[in-house]
């Protein structure tokens, strides 16, 4: 009995190591894919006098993504599901030019200067609420505009908004 009881405690303790070494090498994979992950996302300028200066250098429209950061649900559920998407961070690489105008409640999470400048591009593009994405040709025409999000996560017209801008912007 006893030789049977020290053979279970052998296969149950081998068991036991195996099974951290094989989740110690599933969690490393698994960290590591998220980094790669981590690092595939849109390139957004980060001032809009910039953006605007690559804009033309490069014959790029620019979209300007209209954002309450830290409170509109729709704002985020948009950068989830568009922004965000594999699709759009490919075309934004070639295509675009990017630019948030930022109105977050907190008061520290962008500077009084860059809250002017905003402020100053929801007046010219008559922005009544977010989300709302605006394109603007490298000419400075308006070549698209759409504000909201579905609750179904239908990016479609977004991408077709986008699409059909870049397409405007090369005539």
């Amino acid at each position: 009995m006893r030789k049977i009881f020290l053979f279970i405690t052998f296969i149950s303790i081998s068991l036991s190591s195996f099974a951290q070494n094989s989740l110690e090498v599933v969690t490393e994979e698994v960290v590591s894919i998220e980094k790669e992950t981590l690092t595939k996302e849109a390139k957004w300028i980060e001032t809009y006098k910039k953006a605007v200066k690559i804009s033309k250098k490069k014959n790029k429209p620019l979209l300007i993504f209209f954002t309450g950061s830290d409170y509109c649900g729709l704002c985020k559920q948009l950068n989830i599901h568009f922004f965000d998407s594999e699709e759009f961070i490919k075309l934004a690489d070639e295509e675009l030019v990017l630019y948030i105008a930022d109105f977050p409640r907190r008061k520290d999470i962008i500077t009084p200067e860059k809250r002017k400048i905003n402020e100053g591009l929801k007046t010219k593009y008559s922005v009544g609420g977010y989300p709302t994405i605006v394109l603007v040709g490298s000419d400075g025409k308006v070549l698209g505009k759409r504000m909201g999000f579905g609750f179904d996560h239908d990016t479609q017209y977004h991408f077709d908004l986008v699409r059909k801008a870049i397409l405007e912007n090369r005539e």
